[in-house]
C-alpha cells in the first residue's frame, strides 16, 4: 500500500517519498498527517495518516515531546536535535534525532519533521533524564513562585480592606459630629446641593428644610455646665432620631443649631413633624430643672430655589420664631397658614 503523501509536484514528491530520513507531517494536535515510505518501513506499519503521532512514541519521549518539544516550537517555531525513541509495530524501539518546524499551510498549524536513527541510546536516555530534572525543577520553581504570589495577593488584599475600613472611618468623621453622631455641616451643605440639583428644571417632589435653634441653650451651658449641655445635645438627637422618617436627613450645623431635610414632604406634612418633636422635647424628662425648649423656621423649595435662596427663608422664618418669642414653628412659603395650628403662643 502506497504511503500517504502531500500534494506537491511531482519530483519534490518524489524526493519526499524516497528520502533517506524519516519525513512526517502533523498537525499542531499530534496526529499524523503524511510520512514517508522510510518512516512506514522503520515502523513496520503501511499507513501512518490519522494516527495519533504519541502512540509511536515511547513513555519517555512522549513526557520529552509534552513538556520540552511543544513549548520550544510555540516559542521558537522549530526545535533541534530533540532525541526521542519511536515503538515499532513489532514492539521494539527506534532512537531518532529529530528536527521539527513549525508551518502554517491552508490557514492550519503543521509541524514538519525529518528524524534519523541513532545508535547511543545512552546518550538519549540522559538527555531524558536531564530534561526530566529540568522540568521537575522548573515545576518545582513555578509552585515556589505561585505560593509567593498567593501570599503576596493576600497581604494586598488585607492592606486593601484596612485601606477601605480607614477610608470609611475617615469619610465617616468627616461627615459626622462626634457628639451627636448625627450628619455635620459638610454633610448638609452637599446633600441639600445634590437634592436641589435632582429637582433642577422642573416641580419635582415635594422638600421642605427645617432650621431650629435650642433655646437660650448658651444660658444652660453657663448655668450648668458644658457636660450637662452636651448630654441634652446627645439626648436631643436621640429624640430626632425618634421623630423623623429614615429617609429624613437630620444634621447639627453648628452648636445649638440643627437643620432637616424632609424629602416629599409639603410645608404642612413638615410642621407637623416638626410638632411633633417640640412637644416631645417638652414632654421629656430632662436632666436640668429647666425647660428645654425649641424654635423652629420652615421652608418649602420652590421651583428656582437654589441653595442659598431656600437656606435663606429658612433662616428667615427661624428669625422670626425667635422674635415671636421661641418655642414655636414659623413657616416661609407660599401658604401663610401652612403652620397654622403648630404654634405655641
Amino acid at each position: 500500500m502506497r504511503p500517504e503523501a502531500p500534494r506537491w509536484e511531482a519530483d519534490t514528491l518524489t524526493a519526499w517519498l524516497t528520502a533517506p530520513c524519516g519525513l512526517m507531517i502533523t498537525s499542531a494536535s499530534g496526529e499524523v498527517v503524511a510520512a514517508n515510505q522510510r518512516l512506514h518501513d522503520w515502523l513496520g506499519v503501511p499507513v501512518l495518516a490519522g494516527e495519533a503521532l504519541e502512540d509511536w512514541l515511547t513513555a519517555s519521549a512522549r513526557t520529552l515531546l509534552h513538556w520540552h518539544v511543544v513549548a520550544q516550537l510555540e516559542q521558537a517555531g522549530q526545535a533541534e536535535e530533540v532525541h526521542l525513541a519511536l515503538k515499532t509495530a513489532g514492539g521494539g524501539e527506534i532512537p531518532v534525532l529529530c528536527g521539527i518546524e513549525r508551518r502554517e499551510a491552508a490557514g492550519q498549524t503543521q509541524w514538519h519533521w525529518a528524524l534519523m536513527p541513532i545508535r547511543r541510546k545512552s546518550r538519549l536516555e540522559r538527555e531524558l533524564i536531564q530534561a526530566r530534572r529540568t522540568t521537575e525543577r522548573a515545576l518545582q520553581d513555578k509552585v515556589a513562585a505561585v505560593a509567593e504570589l498567593e501570599a503576596l495577593k493576600t497581604e494586598l488584599e488585607a492592606h486593601r480592606r484596612e485601606l477601605l475600613e480607614q477610608n470609611r472611618h475617615l469619610e465617616h468623621c468627616a461627615y459626622s459630629d462626634a457628639l451627636t453622631r448625627l450628619k455635620n455641616r459638610r454633610a448638609f451643605n452637599e446633600t441639600l446641593a445634590a437634592w436641589l440639583k435632582e429637582a433642577e428644571g422642573g416641580e419635582g417632589a415635594p422638600l421642605t428644610l427645617a432650621l431650629m435653634d435650642i433655646d437660650h441653650f448658651k444660658a444652660i451651658n453657663d448655668r450648668h455646665g458644658h457636660p450637662v449641655g452636651d448630654e441634652i445635645l446627645q439626648q436631643l438627637a436621640g429624640l430626632m432620631r425618634a421623630t423623623f422618617r429614615d429617609h429624613d436627613a437630620i444634621f447639627r450645623v453648628g452648636g445649638e443649631e440643627f437643620a432637616i431635610l424632609l424629602p416629599e414632604a409639603s410645608a404642612r406634612q413638615a410642621c407637623s413633624a416638626m410638632e411633633r418633636l417640640r412637644r416631645a422635647v417638652a414632654a421629656h424628662a430632662w436632666s436640668i430643672d429647666t425647660d428645654v425648649t425649641l424654635s423652629v423656621g420652615l421652608a418649602d423649595r420652590q421651583v428656582r430655589d437654589s441653595f442659598d435662596s431656600l437656606f435663606v427663608r429658612a433662616d428667615h422664618a427661624l428669625y422670626r420664631a425667635k422674635r415671636h418669642g421661641r418655642n414655636r414653628i414659623e413657616c416661609h412659603n407660599s401658604s401663610p397658614d401652612a403652620c397654622s395650628g403648630h404654634r405655641e403662643r
